[in-house]
């Protein structure tokens, strides 16, 4: 399908309404006006052939056929992006490489990579994303990440995972000498790491255990931890600085959760010289910091 400007700006109304369910919401997010909204949406809705949007008094909901379209829509955006970042650049400049990770493991390991990567491949244009492993692993299917480190690896033949270590997840908190039964019932903050780790967590703590701050972002939680107080899983390099401070303690009979690390890539670029190099090198920097 060619993509034309007209049909980016066109995406970008259909998925911010689609976010917000709003048309007057979309409106102010894109600084343009409500029936400026409505006119795109329409338009979109004349090229597809079919409605996108249900709308009542309250709100625009997706139909079927929107559903359908939003991942494709996205998917297109992105491939756009990263089609206009790449024409501009410089004559010198080898290529684009696309890397994404989880914030935790980007402080423990990609921010050092990044840096000794560049100076080692310094043609190379790296665009670098933190988000969450769902997204990562959306994104890497879709072939929007060229590269993405992870604690967790789908089942898809698509997919070339490399385990580069295994990271202890291990509880501290805030309170010195806790023990693992009062620290899960005073402020104790759920991090989603990956859906296996959510599972192994149920495993060793089944019932209900109330965690009234829940997050995907390890650093909110570490941050939350600090400033009021509380327990949590954290890969173990990540807290180390605290530990060693004495601001955070390992709760001593609360079960170590060892984590194996994927750089993740799709299998049909599995010969493309800079991401070989930069898996290598990945490599190379997790087995010195490890």
């Amino acid at each position: 399908m060619m993509v034309t400007a007209m049909d980016t700006e066109l995406l970008r109304t259909f998925l911010q309404v689609a976010q917000t369910g709003r048309f007057r919401v979309a409106a102010s997010r894109l600084c343009v006006t409500q029936s400026a909204v409505s006119a795109r949406i329409r338009l979109l809705e004349e090229e597809m052939g079919t409605r996108l949007f249900q709308r009542s008094k309250q709100g625009a909901a997706l139909t079927v056929a929107g559903q359908r379209l939003v991942r494709h829509a996205e998917t297109l955006l992105d491939g756009w992006n990263r089609c206009c970042q790449e024409v501009v650049l410089p004559s010198e400049s080898g290529a684009l490489l696309s890397v994404g990770s989880i914030d935790s493991l980007w402080t423990i390991y990609l921010m050092h990579w990044l840096a000794s990567f560049r100076e080692a491949v310094p043609e190379l244009v790296i665009r670098a994303d933190i988000s969450s492993t769902e997204d990562l692993l959306h994104r890497i299917i879709e072939g929007q990440l060229d590269l993405v480190v992870v604690f967790e690896t789908p089942s898809r033949p698509q997919i070339l995972a490399v385990e580069l270590a295994t990271l202890p997840m291990v509880m501290v908190s805030s309170r010195r000498r806790q023990r693992v039964e009062d620290a899960m019932a005073e402020g104790y903050v759920f991090i989603d790491w990956s859906p296996t780790f959510s599972s192994i967590h149920l495993q060793h703590f089944p019932g209900d255990h109330t965690s009234h701050v829940r997050t995907s972002v390890g650093r909110v939680a570490l941050d939350h931890i600090l400033l009021a107080g509380g327990a949590a899983y954290f890969p173990e390099p990540m807290v180390r600085p605290s530990l060693e401070k004495r601001r955070l303690y390992r709760v001593a009979d609360a079960p170590e959760i060892p984590r194996p690390v994927y750089a993740l890539r799709l299998a049909q670029r599995a010969n493309d010289d800079y991401l070989s190099k930069a898996v290598a090198h990945l490599e190379e920097t997790v087995a010195r910091r490890t």
